[in-house]
């Protein structure tokens, strides 16, 4: 659709580690303190220019951890 971007989650990732070495980490992502579960990728709109603040989520299947992140959409389109 035009005027929208979809970010994937593990996108955002700079280096996430397995401590338990299960070697399957997955990445989810919502709106910073948004209700809905977490989803594998989000999607902005061009109504939505300017820094997203974030939740990035990161799982092993047994443990989780959840990071603040900044997502900046831009209008890279000539008016």
């Amino acid at each position: 659709m035009y005027g929208t971007v979809t970010v994937p989650a593990g996108q955002l990732d700079a280096g996430s580690i397995d401590a338990c070495e299960t070697g399957n980490l997955s990445f989810a992502i919502r709106r910073l303190g948004g209700q809905n579960t977490p989803t594998p990728s989000i999607t902005f709109s061009i109504e939505e220019v300017g820094a997203q603040p974030v939740e990035l989520w990161v799982s092993d299947g047994v443990h989780s951890s959840m990071v603040i992140a900044l997502v900046f959409v831009q209008d890279m389109v000539a008016p």
